[in-house]
């Protein structure tokens, strides 16, 4: 039996392609995943977390319906962040395409850039196939160079960030993901229809981030 919430979300672990954005904050400032949140964001949230759970499944069996229903909450988390934003245009299409590998409790990927140890970032996810977004905060750990890491991802450097504590409902969401998307590989590999790629590897190494 698990112990705390942390050795949770810390469990599984696998690796993914996930949009991504991220920049460094101030020792002060507060990033979304711990501002206060809105009863209409909350719904949102809701609905997303459900809309994710269910993309999943289909992911399964028809990959290109996924997309495609993930293409249309996209464009439909664009029209919210219009209409929340006062008319203003969010900026869900900086995201770049990145090869991770994560927990509910942080995340490893290849950066352009060095950052300290200790350094806090403000991260935005982009979840495959259903294009929900997460936001998180979380501190660096480690920051090496790849050939020093082993790492054959695009970049430079490869960065290990802790999620910081106050992100619990993104980082719940973000386990339930995870899981799905190893049932689902699971379940497809049961099925005859292929090996389970490189998304498994590693998802019970509880201290690579």
């Amino acid at each position: 039996m698990m112990g705390s919430g942390k050795e949770r979300r810390s469990y599984f672990r696998i690796n993914d392609a996930v949009g991504l954005r991220f920049h460094e904050l101030s020792d002060t400032e507060v990033g979304e995943g711990q501002a206060q949140s809105y009863s209409i964001e909350d719904t949102l949230r809701s609905i997303d977390r459900e809309f994710n759970q269910l993309v999943n499944v289909l992911w399964q069996d028809n990959p290109s319906a996924a997309n495609a229903l993930g293409l249309l909450n996209r464009k439909m988390t664009l029209i919210s962040e219009v209409v929340l934003g006062g008319g203003q245009a969010g900026v869900s299409e900086d995201f770049k395409e990145t090869q991770v590998n994560i927990s509910g409790a942080g995340i490893a990927f290849a950066a352009d850039k060095s950052y300290p140890v200790g350094a806090r970032l403000a991260l935005t996810l982009q979840l495959r196939p259903s294009n929900t977004e997460l936001q998180i905060t979380g501190e660096v750990t480690a920051c090496n160079k790849q050939e020093e890491s082993g790492g054959q991802a695009d970049g430079e450097y490869w960065l290990r960030v802790s999620f910081e504590p106050g992100n619990d409902a993104a980082q719940d969401r973000l386990v339930q993901h995870i899981v799905q998307r190893q049932c689902a590989m699971l379940e497809k590999n049961t099925r005859g229809e292929g090996s389970a790629p490189s998304l498994f590897s590693g998802f019970t190494e509880r201290n690579k981030t």
